[in-house]
């Protein structure tokens, strides 16, 4: 497997021959690379910071990617051995980025046969100056009941588009990720929703949140 790195901080200027004149001043380079593996069935890129500072979050980026990988090189393998077409894709987005939370969504889509891939989705939710990821709770203050606010905006959701199953209550280890202006909280397909839904996601902006820390809110 062939690996590929790209740093986006130089790419534009060499590949481009970008000159940006005295007058626009300082102008900020870009803070991550993209690492890429790239070949006919396989197609995956995540971002490493530059910075000791990110030191630990890069491993934890790193980690999780080469587990969401794990979970389908298996059977990518024995459909290659076997002849069928396969194929299998990873990608990120930055949802937030600034100098407390990093907030990266992975999504991955595998191709093992039938009528549509599989795919998947896993969150870093890293804090930081704390230098640990985050659950959903550690965002409230301490006896904040904020399963119950979450709950309605869920439950109100759910009314608008066709389901499977039954929503009753997110839990401790819900899935979401963090902006500047909020939360997003997701499910998987197939969870509550078809296969068609994709990944139903219920945004909730902090102000319409009772006792989020205020060291989160952007």
């Amino acid at each position: 497997m062939r690996k590929f790195i790209v740093f986006l901080s130089i790419l534009p200027l060499i590949a481009f021959g970008i000159d940006i004149p005295s007058e626009f001043g300082n102008v900020k380079r870009m803070d991550y690379r993209v690492i890429f593996y790239s070949s006919k069935i396989l197609n995956i890129k995540y971002p490493q910071f530059f910075g000791e500072k990110f030191e630990n979050l890069n491993g934890v980026l790193e980690s999780t990617v080469s587990s969401m990988w794990s979970n389908w090189k298996d059977d990518l393998a024995k459909n290659i051995k076997s002849g069928f077409r396969t194929s299998y894709y990873l990608g990120f987005s930055i949802k937030r980025f600034d100098d407390r939370l990093v907030s990266v969504v992975f999504e991955d889509y595998a191709y093992t046969g039938g009528a549509h891939g599989m795919p998947s989705r896993r969150v870093v939710n890293y804090d930081l100056k704390e230098q640990k990821l985050l659950k959903l709770g550690d965002l409230f203050v301490e006896g904040t009941d904020w399963k119950s606010q979450i709950n309605e905006f869920v439950k109100e959701y759910f009314k608008r588009v066709p389901t499977i199953s039954k929503f009753e209550s997110i839990g401790d280890d819900q899935s979401f990720y963090i902006t500047s202006w909020g939360i997003v909280v997701f499910f998987a397909p197939y969870e509550y929703t078809p296969y068609a839904q994709g990944f139903p996601e219920i945004p909730i902006s902090f102000s319409s949140l009772k006792g989020v820390k205020s060291d989160y809110r952007r």
